[in-house]
């Protein structure tokens, strides 16, 4: 990965923007070149050093006493280095409002994580899909013919390619996981939502950050696997082990929650 790579693909959309142009090198619907366009109205320098910035308070401002040990996840890392935005979609996912959920749909294959806390909470689905409507709707009317575009640009190959950082590249492996996780009955939906992802990048993963800091030393692991073998699958074992402690943590607390109204039970 060539250093601050993204970013300068996003500079780039900005400017095609500026010249009228929805650019061919936007895997992102049409609403989210509207924030390249405003990086590009500044020195290429100074939009980096200021989303640099930006994803570096995140870190510190999320993990507090641990911000120096989260930044060495090397999802977060990844981000960084490429001049990602994930940090600050990780801090839309965190908010969960339905304005933050409606701008973490610009970048899609995260907002698959979001699925569960939507079906589970009609108001804030409702709240959502209205600034959704909002979101998507207003850049419509001004260009109709994004969408086709996009759903014709949107795959760049990492679709069944070492880049793709999903675990069922390696169907053994897959295999493996499926059948520990249903025998352990361990079964998350962050699992699914980024180890069976197909669109998933490895710095994607940035959003699984503070689930556990197991997650610190496995994301090393996985860095010098994936090195080794030249592929990216490695890094969805991150969803893996997130989705297992994610599901011990909601069955403990169920566990506990009925535990407790036995108790209160006369």
């Amino acid at each position: 990965m060539t250093l601050f790579s993204d970013y300068a693909v996003f500079y780039r959309i900005g400017q095609e923007f500026w010249q009228g142009q929805y650019s061919s090198l936007c895997l992102y619907p049409f609403p989210m070149v509207f924030f390249f366009a405003v990086l590009a109205l500044f020195n290429p320098a100074v939009g980096l050093a200021a989303l640099t910035l930006t994803s570096l308070t995140i870190v510190v401002f999320t993990f507090k006493r641990w911000a120096l040990a989260w930044i060495f996840y090397v999802p977060i890392l990844n981000t960084i280095a490429a001049g990602q935005i994930d940090l600050i979609m990780f801090t839309l996912w965190r908010w969960s409002t339905p304005l933050s959920l409606a701008l973490l749909s610009l970048k899609p294959q995260l907002f698959i994580l979001a699925i569960p806390k939507l079906m589970s909470d009609r108001a804030l689905l409702k709240k959502t899909a209205l600034w959704i409507g909002i979101l998507y709707g207003l850049p419509t009317l001004l260009y109709p013919g994004w969408v086709v575009q996009w759903l014709g640009q949107m795959n760049d190959g990492r679709i069944g390619s070492g880049f793709n950082a999903v675990l069922y590249s390696v169907p053994v492996a897959a295999f493996m996981v499926v059948a520990g996780l249903t025998f352990a009955r361990r079964w998350h939906w962050s699992t699914v939502a980024t180890s069976f992802n197909p669109f998933i990048r490895a710095y994607d993963y940035t959003l699984l950050a503070g689930v556990s800091l197991w997650l610190i030393p496995a994301s090393l692991a996985t860095w010098v696997m994936m090195h080794a073998l030249g592929s990216a699958w490695p890094v969805s074992l991150l969803g893996v082990m997130a989705g297992v402690a994610q599901a011990g943590r909601e069955e403990l607390c169920n566990r506990k929650s009925l535990e407790a109204r036995r108790v209160r039970r006369p």
